[in-house]
């Protein structure tokens, strides 16, 4: 019935000063912190703050620079938006401040991370923009050259995979590497700009004329120091004799450039503090115009070679008149004493068809001695200088001991023998029946001891020629004046 109707209850309304308990609570609550919030600095309070931080950085000793972000960094923005953030904090508040202070701590050690792996990038960059210049320029010299003979063809050692009756010998222009350059100002402003690897190429690309003149004033100054370690020649420089053709390559080229491609027109080419008393010491070696230049060109790949360089390559070049002149003598014992380093086997031909190592290691061998080893034009130079280095530095101790100790590697000395032997087939041949019949190698006593101090290996019958001509032992015992070889002969030199 309607009076049994329980009257009907309105719903309560919210008061302003209670509020409402339900949705309308969560709004209220949504308004309360717009009503708190600050307003927004101004542009003029974002400076004013910046500013106050910067100064207080600076009395702390940091520069314009350490505080200075590059556009290219992914920090920029976070650095901007701790110095003008949209709420100014109190500065003068001490936890605020050292907040900062790490912050910027943080921020400034990841940005000079960032700088180094940028740098990094742009010398990559400029490593690969000159070594495409020097790839682009023709070669100095090309030509095809008729061998002396064939190489072994024996089981081993073999001959180059790509090996054929005619060589195609080329020799490039001098060209510098990075190594060489990166203290030119030109260069030292590209790799030091605080900018990316694609606007140090744009630089580059628009300094061309500046950078090939420079490089034009480098071969120059190079080919003078070269040249003054050389001496003068009269009459005709190069007299090729293996060009396949038979025609003259170096015809066209100027005079100096013909000196410098003579197969005695070598030199030295080490750090200063490279020592002379290691083994395989670069002081010792001889370097032709062509290892210099390719030397020096792939002298530094990374960034860090910069910082590990000793001294600029052109300022390692040095004279070495005993392997000019032991090169002259080899030279006219060939028949060949104008002849150029491109004819006689400068380089290390090929790899063989296992492991990638080097299975024709040069086009030349000793004469004289029991050392069978192949060698390249400037290695047996090498070989022989060193040999007489030995020998004349040790003769007066020698005698005073009364030591039989001859040099085979003398002028004078077996006149029926060749001073050196082209690595043919034949001679591959003789040499390894020997090392087949004979698996062991022995080491001469003799000569691991001092005075003379020099590792002398082989098979028992080249030891017991060499215990004969070297030393006049004609019944060798064994452990008394040849033995085993020990460690310690490894280091002898």
């Amino acid at each position: 019935m309607p009076g049994d109707r329980r009257p009907r209850q309105s719903k309560a309304r919210a008061s302003p000063l209670k509020g409402s308990t339900g949705r309308g609570k969560k709004a209220a609550a949504n308004k309360q912190p717009v009503e708190d919030r600050k307003p927004a600095p101004t542009e003029e309070e974002k400076a004013a703050y910046r500013s106050e931080i910067e100064r207080r950085f600076t009395e702390l000793g940091w520069t314009e620079q350490s505080m200075n972000f590059p556009v290219w960094s992914s920090l920029k923005s976070e650095w901007l938006g701790m110095l003008e953030p949209n709420e100014l904090a109190d500065l003068n508040d001490d936890k605020v401040w050292t907040n900062i202070k790490e912050r910027v701590e943080y921020l400034r050690n990841r940005i000079k991370g960032e700088r180094e792996k940028q740098k990094e990038l742009r010398f990559d960059r400029l490593y690969r923009l000159l070594s495409a210049l020097r790839k682009s320029n023709p070669p100095l010299v090309s030509f095809k050259l008729r061998r002396l003979g064939k190489p072994p063809c024996t089981e081993y050692p073999c001959p180059p995979l790509d090996y054929t009756e005619l060589r195609k010998i080329t020799h490039e222009v001098a060209f510098p590497g990075v190594g060489g350059v990166h203290k030119w100002p030109v260069i030292k402003s590209l790799l030091d700009a605080d900018t990316t690897a694609d606007e140090l190429e744009q630089a580059f690309n628009a300094r061309r004329g500046e950078i090939d003149a420079m490089v034009t004033e480098w071969r120059d100054k190079l080919h003078t120091r070269l040249l003054g370690f050389l001496p003068k020649l009269e009459g005709e420089i190069l007299r090729p004799t293996l060009v396949a053709d038979g025609s003259d390559p170096f015809k066209h080229l100027s005079d100096d450039i013909k000196r410098l491609l003579r197969a005695d027109s070598l030199f030295t080419f080490y750090d200063w503090n490279d020592s002379p008393y290691i083994m395989n010491s670069p002081r010792h070696r001889p370097y032709t115009y062509q290892d210099i230049l390719r030397i020096s060109a792939g002298d530094v790949h990374r960034l860090s070679d910069l910082r590990t360089q000793v001294q600029l390559p052109m300022d390692r070049i040095g004279p070495y008149p005993a392997a000019q002149e032991m090169a002259r003598e080899l030279m006219k014992s060939i028949a060949r004493p104008g002849a150029s380093y491109l004819e006689l086997g400068s380089e290390i031909e090929g790899e063989c068809d296992w492991e990638g190592a080097s299975s024709y290691e040069g086009e030349w061998i000793c004469g004289r001695c029991i050392d069978t080893e192949p060698k390249t034009w400037q290695g047996i130079v090498e070989h022989y200088v060193d040999e007489r280095r030995k020998y004349s530095s040790n003769r007066a101790e020698l005698a005073k001991r009364k030591l039989t100790y001859h040099d085979v590697h003398g002028p004078a000395s077996l006149p029926n023998r060749p001073l050196i032997k082209f690595y043919s087939a034949q001679v591959a041949l003789e040499i390894m029946s020997i090392k087949k019949s004979e698996r062991d190698s022995y080491q001469c006593q003799l000569c691991s001891k001092w005075p003379i101090t020099h590792s002398v290996r082989g098979p028992e019958k080249l030891m017991f020629k060499h215990l004969l001509e070297v030393h006049e032992v004609r019944k060798p015992k064994f452990m008394t004046h040849y033995g085993v070889p020990d460690s310690y002969s490894d280091f002898l030199y």
